[in-house]
């Protein structure tokens, strides 16, 4: 089975929406992907969420402009249409949206 493309990240996310701080956005995020877990639609692992044997997010570390470490989330076209449904920033929404449309499922 070919894995699902992850081509975009919170990081990419954010410097295209309306959310304050990145950190913000990944509370968003990981509020998101902790109720599809607690819904049973996905398994965590480690730093990566899954459906089935797909990843469909993952955890990544970066350096902020500080040069401190960081985390951020990558992940694809089946998160942008979940989280187009929960974001209520319509900034947000518009930028996963065209994320969505660049990368249909």
């Amino acid at each position: 089975m070919t894995q699902p493309k992850l081509h975009t990240d919170s990081l990419q996310v954010h410097a295209k929406s309306s959310f304050r701080a990145h950190s913000d956005l990944m509370r968003t995020i990981l509020k998101g992907l902790d109720e599809l877990l607690q819904a049973g639609l996905l398994s965590k692992e480690a730093t990566k969420w899954s459906v089935g044997s797909s990843v469909i997010a993952e955890e990544f570390d970066y350096k902020d402009s500080t040069n401190r470490d960081q985390r951020a989330i990558r992940f694809g076209s089946w998160l942008c249409l979940a989280l187009s449904l929960k974001v209520t920033q319509e900034a947000t929404r518009s930028v996963l949206i065209e994320a969505l449309k660049r990368n249909p499922l």
